[in-house]
């Protein structure tokens, strides 16, 4: 890893080689703070859907500030976008800058293939045999392709989260190519690079725009539910990653200000950008998505000065959460529609609730009682497995 050069200012950095912040994931170590905001953001996602499908059919869900506050934490999801952003295109800008060698695409692609699929196509063929796809099991090829977002039949069977993954799946195949046209067009500048991050998040902005107001099907499906729309999000990890190369080869005067340099101040900047977003219509929050995903990743990975926020993240009990965040984020929602007998449906881009629901404090009760286990299971018996061969071949 690159140090920052001697500067005007003196300042204690961060890093990710701090000994508080590391965790343990399948014998790698892994950023405890990193691995807390995936926490987070799965646990919001997780009382955001148990709210929302106690409630079933009924009108009201969002109605009222403290119910659009609950209902909001399923914004959590796009934070891992922004995450996805920043870890893998690191890597690839660090090479790119002449920082560190060319990334091998064999291993990116054997450590992504190991990371995402083991674990989705044991949780889609589990829930299309002990619950079939309501009427679409013949359409079991879009999952197998990662394209199910592209039908507006398939977009939420036979599990609604599952529509984020094919739009991961679409990043992870781009990037090598995203960062190859990097290095032909930037020849290694990072303003350069900026620049062109920032016209391709413009772009990326005015599709997801469209999806939100258009009634057209199909730009709802290919600006809400697609990279297409969502690259924006991503963008803005990827921006976070050149910052973070340019902070390592010469630290800002910024970074020695109390309040400018603080990780909670930037952390709590951008989980009060979240709340607001719960409780404003989908335009404003296709706005301020990037902004805030940015802010509350800075804190956990930009080298600025410590404090109470960091401290949080580094808690352990938390970023062990973190470790198995994925296995919750896939089987909490089948668990809390047997509970609830509701599920969700989007339609042709429609988001609805089917249903007539139950009580929120039981199903989210009942729902931590079973889904806690089954997280612990799915992420010992499935994904550690095989995250230790990725190390092993490695």
């Amino acid at each position: 890893m690159a140090r920052a050069q001697p500067g005007p200012i003196t300042l204690r950095l961060l890093t990710t080689r701090d000994t508080t912040d590391r965790i343990d994931q399948a014998g790698e170590g892994r950023s405890a703070r990193v691995e807390s905001l995936r926490a987070l953001a799965a646990l919001a996602v997780f009382v955001g859907h148990a709210f929302s499908l106690s409630f079933g059919a009924q009108p009201g869900v969002f109605v009222g500030t403290k119910n659009q506050l609950v209902v909001g934490g399923g914004l959590g999801v796009f934070l891992f976008f922004t995450l996805s952003g920043y870890l893998l295109f690191l890597p690839f800008l660090r090479a790119q800058v002449g920082e560190r060698p060319t990334v091998a695409l064999a291993d990116y692609a054997r450590n992504r293939i190991l990371r995402i699929l083991p674990l989705y196509v044991v949780v889609v063929t589990v829930l299309s045999i002990v619950r079939p796809f309501d009427g679409q099991q013949s359409q079991w090829w879009r999952f197998a392709l990662f394209v199910h977002n592209y039908s507006g039949t398939s977009s939420t069977f036979p599990d609604t989260p599952v529509w984020s993954l094919q739009v991961e799946a679409h990043y992870y195949l781009v990037l090598p190519l995203v960062a190859w046209l990097l290095v032909r067009v930037t020849r290694g500048s990072l303003r350069v690079t900026t620049v062109v991050l920032l016209a391709a998040a413009v772009v990326s902005y005015k599709l997801r725009v469209h999806g939100v107001q258009t009634s057209d099907s199909l730009g709802v499906l290919y600006g809400l539910y697609s990279l297409p729309g969502l690259l924006y999000l991503f963008i803005s990890g990827m921006l976070l990653a050149v910052a973070r190369v340019a902070i390592d080869r010469r630290a800002p005067a910024w970074m020695s200000r109390r309040v400018v340099g603080s990780s909670t101040v930037w952390l709590v900047a951008g989980l009060l950008l979240y709340l607001v977003m719960a409780t404003r219509p989908q335009l404003t929050q296709t706005r301020l998505l990037p902004f805030a995903g940015f802010l509350v990743v800075a804190a956990a990975v930009l080298p600025l000065r410590g404090g109470v926020g960091v401290r949080a993240l580094e808690w352990r009990p938390l970023a062990l959460v973190g470790v198995a965040s994925y296995s919750l984020y896939l089987w909490h929602v089948p668990i809390l529609q047997v509970l609830s007998g509701t599920h969700a449906q989007v339609t042709n881009g429609v988001f609805a609730i089917v249903g007539d629901g139950i009580d929120f404090k039981l199903a989210l009760l009942v729902g931590v009682l079973i889904v806690a286990p089954v997280t612990a299971a799915s992420y010992f018996g499935v994904e550690r497995p095989f995250l230790r061969l990725r190390k092993r071949w490695a």
